[in-house]
């Protein structure tokens, strides 16, 4: 059985490590993703906007009301 948790088995994944694209959507175009989002299989900015990209609008919105925001979540950006 191969060890999934290992770079190789990961390696796999590589070229689809975001389930929905349209995540990206959602991300204001003037921040700056890590740069191993897309592409490395270890991405924990890539983790991040898989469970985001599975809530619903409704459960968004929940969230961010509940962080007292009221503007998309952008977790992976880095000021620049």
């Amino acid at each position: 059985m191969p060890d999934k948790l290992s770079l190789e088995f990961q390696a796999g994944f590589s070229n689809r490590l975001i389930f929905d694209q349209a995540v990206f959507k959602r991300i204001d175009p003037s921040a700056k993703l890590h740069e191993h989002t897309e592409h490395h299989p270890l991405s924990s900015s890539a983790a991040c906007l898989n469970v985001i990209g599975g809530y619903s609008e409704a459960r968004r919105a929940r969230f961010r009301n509940h962080l007292g925001q009221h503007s998309e979540i952008n977790p992976v950006a880095i000021p620049g």
